[in-house]
């Protein structure tokens, strides 16, 4: 790109489906991984670490998917392949590890907990939902 050139922004991508579910799981799991970061004892369980460990990642590799559909329309056909697939269901599976996890270990004052574990157990529901639109919009 020249400097001074045209930037193309691939906004249309956000009023699609699959544009909705990747802001929303942006959102969801930035969520779960501030609730869980600036609870005071955070660091000091494993299935906690374990739960902020998984938002993390799925923050960071769904942001840097969504900015790379934005700024490269050719990356949509990205969407639907296998490899976009097996990364939602494996999102799907350990984000209701994650949520098992935290009701499981959580006392009741614990309100940063519980709250990240419904996010979790949501971003589960909306990768889930993603999965089967990509896998229908495949067929």
């Amino acid at each position: 790109m020249e400097p001074g050139g045209d930037c193309n922004v691939n906004i249309s991508y956000l009023c699609t489906v699959n544009g909705w579910f990747k802001v929303i799981q942006t959102i969801f799991n930035l969520v779960v991984l501030l609730n869980l970061a600036l609870w005071e004892y955070g660091c000091n369980y494993k299935w906690s670490l374990f739960m902020q460990m998984i938002g993390f990642t799925f923050f960071l590799m769904t942001a840097m998917l969504l900015t790379t559909i934005l700024l490269s329309p050719s990356a949509q056909s990205f969407i639907g392949t296998f490899i976009y697939i097996n990364y939602h269901l494996l999102a799907v599976v350990l984000y209701l590890c994650g949520s098992i996890s935290l009701f499981v270990m959580v006392q009741v004052r614990d309100s940063f907990v519980i709250v990240a574990g419904v996010m979790g157990l949501l971003a589960a529901g909306v990768y889930g939902a993603d999965v089967l639109f990509a896998f229908k919009g495949r067929c």
